[in-house]
């Protein structure tokens, strides 16, 4: 990415417990009965896990992040993303996906920098 940094930009964050083997950087997404879990392959995420103490896991729910993506390179701008099951974000064309505004692309490294 860029020299610059928004890292911090209107960061929040929230705490949950998980029985789900969450390693830092996978989506975060809730089950049917509510219970935070990893967030499946081309299902919408609510936030980015950024912390793994036992069965605590801390998800930034809001502000600036960056993930690996795979697939087509998101654009710039607003672009719906989901859950890549791998741990990163994919485009999608499901309406059921928010739209996200994405502040970088590094197609070289396959990263992307969003607001959530």
């Amino acid at each position: 990415m860029k020299n610059i940094s928004y890292r911090g930009f209107n960061a929040s964050a929230l705490t949950f417990e998980s029985d789900a083997q969450f390693k830092k950087g996978d989506t975060v997404g809730f089950d049917e009965n509510g219970d935070c879990c990893i967030a499946g392959e081309g299902s919408a995420f609510v936030g980015v896990c950024v912390s793994v103490r036992g069965k605590l896991i801390t998800a930034q729910m809001e502000g600036f992040v960056e993930a690996p993506f795979s697939g087509d390179a998101p654009a710039c701008g607003w672009s719906k993303l989901c859950s890549d099951g791998n741990g990163g974000v994919a485009v999608s064309e499901d309406d059921g996906v928010p739209l996200y505004r994405v502040i970088e692309v590094d197609t070289e490294n396959s990263t992307v920098g969003f607001i959530l």
